[in-house]
């Protein structure tokens, strides 16, 4: 969504006008066949091809303005993506690879992560990402320095975390549990471990992620 505008992946980019919310109007569609996810980010419409990462303008919000992308070729099957500014980040067959494209015409692929476990659901803001996995909780990486992502937190809590929210400090998992962070790194006691599985430095916050709400919230 962006302003009065929302963009669906059907058989292609759809585009509607919610100006009146009673009576939505789609008002254009393209940019490829079959999306396989999109996402708005500092006015930049990004969507997830077969083999291409699309970057649009949206100074016309109805008219994207195609300004390049990030061309993989087919040679990895990614199925979603996220935005932080101007840095997208595409996961398929276990692999998360983040991409520079604060120059469109110019893409800079920066340290891919390879996930060790049965990825669900991941999410970016200022430069944390939270991953996911059914078998191994949600681990928190920062990527403050692109090249040099390293391992902030890991939380344990919940065996198959649904879905995974970042906002601000906190960490949503699966709508129902509300947990804080710190990206203050020191060392880690259990660097040793995921070092392993990251093969380089890890650090953790100086405080261990605490659960705001220790247990699940009631359904509703």
């Amino acid at each position: 969504m962006y302003g009065n505008y929302v963009y669906a992946a059907f058989d292609s980019v759809a585009i509607f006008d919610i100006s009146d919310l009673e009576n939505p109007v789609q008002v254009g569609s393209g940019i490829t066949e079959s999306p396989r996810g999109l996402v708005v980010s500092d006015e930049i419409l990004y969507v997830l091809g077969q083999f291409q990462v699309y970057a649009c303008s949206l100074d016309d919000p109805a008219n994207p303005t195609y300004l390049g992308g990030y061309n993989f070729g087919g040679t990895r099957d990614y199925s979603q993506i996220i935005a932080d500014r101007t840095t997208i980040y595409l996961y398929g067959e276990g692999m998360i690879q983040a991409v520079d494209l604060s120059n469109p015409q110019t893409p800079i692929e920066l340290s891919p992560i390879g996930f060790f476990g049965n990825f669900r659901d991941f999410d970016v803001e200022n430069g944390v990402l939270a991953i996911g996995g059914s078998s191994d909780g949600v681990t928190l990486i920062q990527y403050a320095d692109p090249l040099n992502p390293f391992v902030i937190g890991y939380y344990a809590g919940e065996n198959y975390p649904g879905q995974v929210t970042l906002r601000g400090s906190n960490l949503f998992v699966s709508i129902i549990r509300i947990l804080r962070f710190s990206t203050s790194p020191q060392p880690c006691p259990f660097a040793t471990t995921l070092a392993r599985r990251f093969r380089r430095k890890l650090v953790c916050p100086p405080i261990p992620i605490r659960s705001i709400h220790p247990r699940p919230l009631p359904l509703i």
